[in-house]
């Protein structure tokens, strides 16, 4: 439950008035709506008797009553659910952002896209429930339920145990004890519904790969299968709710009989009048509503704490990297803005140690590397050793297990730039292009870039310079060897001033590659360049080469030393 307490306190923190005034009008909805059938019991009650002649018996202010309750809950009613609602948008919207600078900066970057989809989508809009079924019916009923315990316990305090005692044990109680019976299944419903929309963006994105492999069919039962477990565990969700329906009622009856027998007690000796006996047991039989709302908290109590769970983190990633140095970031993205010229700056790793959070053991461990102003190292050694998580690192998209980095003296206070508004550019692996023309694309990370500037920009990753030629979903339509130096373009454009490649020129030819490679030697002078490689060409780019292996800096060597040489010449060179 810590989780979710700590979202609580984080919707109570964004949105404390907006809260406040809906969890007000919920009360007082629900004292209305308790007030109008009470009302309603005392005037046919009263009515009734009046008629046989029994008693003399005013209808005026019951009759009145009932229109002030009857339009007072109507109209508290709409504006509780206009305040609530427009709270909790609002607060998701918030949410959304700092979850995704969550997954951006916090580690998370390496989970797949249907996950990244859940916890945008189906996990965020689980806590939309947070508020609306669970914080607020569950304080609103205990401010009722106390209201009448004080009311009833003036008359008797026997008569306020025998009404509101059974609506705490069997309508709150019995309903929240079935509720943690049942939070397995509420997880494995919400589970289930992320793999059935994992392995559905898996069927689209791999539709050609399983049509070729005659595993089409397999992957399309697969979703069934989840679907079906699925639909197996909502049968059982179903038979507990019918479960708690039934608590909450015999609640609802056992109140009702406690007011009727503990009433029918002061009604012969002479504390409640016949009318004044109809009003409690009517009100019994209202406090009701006011449980009816926690029946569907208990349900969802399983599939919000495993939301929470998910979300909290990310939340607080997202507030921190966003919160610690917002005027370092505004101020850094002026100075960024405010001219082109290369500040190279240094980049240095203090006893840097990094894992990712599904990952059993250490990526990094005890990095220590200094990179000067203007110096150009390569990290070289073989897949899996941890050179893209070094760059990853320097560029701010992901954070240290432990240590520090530091680009010129600072801090990295967002992805793509530094304290002292340094830019950071950085080439993945994965290229991630959008639906828009090739000028777009390029002006991604700088646009008020000119076309003469996207221009050179293509011509130097060797592109043509046709601006306005369209490109699908994913950069469709191009090779993936253009996509690579489109990528290419749009780092060169944005005009960084530390530069970050990871395995530039992979999937290129070799003459491609060596005329790229010829024309970044000239773009590098006077800029901070760290590349990721395990190719000879890129390599002979760096100034300094640094082994990497296991994580751990292992060896390093200057151009002109011996060790410079053996380190090139064992890695991969590229095939005429």
């Amino acid at each position: 439950m810590r989780p979710v307490l700590l979202l609580v306190r984080r919707f109570a923190r964004m949105a404390p008035r907006r809260l406040a005034v809906a969890l007000a009008l919920l009360v007082l909805t629900l004292a209305a709506g308790l007030g109008l059938l009470a009302v309603s019991g005392w005037l046919i009650a009263g009515a009734g008797l009046a008629g046989i002649g029994l008693i003399v018996f005013d209808t005026f202010q019951p009759s009145a009553g009932i229109r002030f309750f009857a339009v007072a809950r109507t109209v508290l009613r709409y504006g509780e659910r206009l305040v609530s609602h427009d709270a909790t948008f609002r607060i998701l919207a918030a949410l959304r952002v700092d979850v995704f600078r969550g997954l951006a900066t916090a580690g998370r970057s390496r989970l797949r896209s249907a996950d990244l989809l859940a916890r945008l989508s189906s996990d965020l809009d689980a806590l939309d429930g947070l508020h609306l079924r669970f914080a607020a019916p569950i304080a609103a009923a205990t401010v009722v339920l106390a209201a009448a315990a004080a009311v009833f316990a003036a008359v008797s305090p026997l008569l306020a145990v025998a009404v509101i005692g059974p609506v705490v044990l069997l309508g709150i109680g019995a309903p929240f004890a079935l509720g943690l019976a049942a939070r397995n299944d509420a997880r494995l419903r919400h589970v289930g519904l992320d793999a059935v929309r994992a392995r559905l963006v898996d069927l689209d994105v791999g539709r050609t790969e399983l049509v070729l492999a005659g595993r089409l069919a397999e992957a399309v039962d697969r979703v069934g299968a989840a679907a079906a477990r699925v639909a197996t565990v909502e049968r059982r969700l179903q038979v507990r709710d019918a479960g708690l329906r039934f608590a909450a009622g015999i609640a609802g009856q056992v109140a009702i009989a406690g007011a009727a027998l503990v009433g029918a007690a002061l009604l012969a000796e002479g504390r409640l009048s016949a009318p004044a006996y109809v009003l409690v047991v009517t009100a019994a039989f209202a406090l009701g509503e006011t449980i009816a709302p926690l029946r569907t908290a208990a349900l969802e109590l399983g599939r919000l704490t495993l939301a929470a769970r998910r979300i909290a983190p990310l939340v607080e990633a997202g507030r921190t990297s966003a919160g610690t140095s917002e005027d370092q970031v505004v101020g850094g993205m002026n100075q960024a803005k405010s001219g082109s010229s290369v500040r190279a700056p240094g980049i240095r790793f203090d006893q840097v140690a990094f894992a990712w959070e599904d990952y059993r053991g250490p990526v990094l461990a005890g990095i220590t590397l200094a990179v000067a102003p203007g110096e150009r190292v390569a990290l070289v050694g073989a897949s899996g050793s941890g050179k893209s998580t070094i760059l990853a690192l320097a560029a701010g998209l992901v954070r240290p297990t432990a240590g520090a980095v530091t680009v010129g003296g600072a801090a990295v206070v967002r992805p793509g730039l530094g304290a002292a508004g340094h830019r950071i550019g950085l080439l993945a692996q994965r290229v991630e292009l959008f639906r828009e023309t090739v000028s777009e694309a390029v002006r991604l990370g700088r646009p008020e870039a000119s076309e003469a500037e996207v221009a050179d920009a293509l011509a130097l990753a060797g592109l043509g310079a046709d601006l306005q030629k369209a490109l699908g979903d994913g950069g469709s339509g191009l090779s993936g060897g253009e996509r690579r130096r489109l990528a290419m373009a749009r780092l060169l454009a944005s005009g960084p001033d530390l530069v970050l490649l990871d395995e530039a020129t992979e999937g290129l030819d070799p003459d491609t590659a060596a005329g790229l490679i010829d024309r970044l030697a000239a773009f590098f002078e006077g800029r901070t360049v760290l590349i990721a490689t395990h190719l000879a060409d890129e390599a002979l780019l760096a100034d300094r080469l640094v082994l990497v292996r296991d994580g751990r800096l292992v060896e390093e060597a200057r151009r002109g030393d011996p060790a410079y040489d053996r380190i090139v010449s064992g890695l991969v060179r590229r095939r005429g």
